[in-house]
């Protein structure tokens, strides 16, 4: 008998996540309050008028130089990704991202009954993951939430899930000091095996890979996370990438292309 196929996100995971996502209200407290200065204004140039004499005397008025009209800014044009062959969009919640044509997902806010058939259309396998994710998945607050329909031998989903907090523009917040905050709010059975900061395409971006192992009932599998915590304007955005552990090498170049397509909508 076959064993039950479990998803990538129970209700264990699906508390993990959320806590994840409320990170940003923990590590606010480190934020320090913006400190304006004043600018004192420019000096104006000192007109001399001279006193009247006779009009022999009297010097030519000097004409003033007219000030130069500043050129009308022009607006920025919305960035738009290249798109990438055999790839489709992901968008919810302001956020788009790219995946490859094999992944099926999208808003869980208006595409939930979508994502939760899409699931129940891997197999009778599947019915209690599809269940989990049709009463977890809401609460957990998602932008996106996309998984590889090609499941292949692996006995959990490979996800990808966006989650975001809203941060004061006037809070001074390092990414550094914000994968601190990720890291020490980590179960303590996760095991952080890569850190570091790299620019994406339009962000820059912390970056963490987590190893950890979820348990149920007499099935065990060790998991990998690839954590993207990217701010764009006012919010702290997290980009997740799931898989298995012994799938992750195969899963890892999709993962690192998908994220250069990652864009907040203005």
């Amino acid at each position: 008998m076959q064993k039950p196929r479990y998803f990538g996100m129970t209700v264990v995971q699906v508390g993990i996540l959320a806590g994840l996502a409320a990170l940003t209200g923990i590590v606010l407290c480190v934020g320090a309050a913006l400190i304006i200065f004043d600018r004192p204004a420019a000096a104006l140039p000192e007109v001399v008028i001279a006193s009247p004499t006779s009009p022999s005397s009297q010097p030519r008025p000097t004409a003033m130089p007219q000030p130069t009209l500043a050129p009308a800014p022009t607006e920025t044009p919305e960035f738009t990704p290249t798109e990438i062959p055999g790839w489709k969009k992901f968008a919810g919640s302001g956020v788009e991202l790219w995946l490859p044509e094999n992944y099926a997902g999208g808003d869980p806010a208006t595409d939930l009954e979508a994502i939760v058939g899409e699931i129940r259309a891997l197999g009778a396998d599947f019915e209690e993951i599809a269940a989990e994710v049709e009463q977890q998945l809401p609460e957990a607050e998602v932008s996106i939430f996309a998984f590889d329909k090609n499941v292949g031998d692996a006995l959990t989903l490979t996800t990808v899930q966006i989650t975001s907090e809203p941060l004061d523009s006037d809070v001074a917040l390092t990414m550094d000091e914000y994968l601190d905050a990720v890291i020490q709010n980590l179960p303590s059975d996760y095991r952080v095996v890569e850190r570091r900061i790299e620019q994406l395409d339009r962000y820059e971006a912390g970056r963490l890979t987590v190893d950890y192992k979820i348990t149920d009932e007499d099935v065990s599998v060790f998991r990998k996370r690839l954590i993207y915590a990217i701010r764009a304007g006012d919010a702290m955005w997290v980009v997740q990438f799931l898989t298995e552990r012994d799938d992750f090498k195969a899963h890892q170049p999709t993962f690192e292309l998908s994220v250069q397509t990652f864009v907040v909508q203005p």
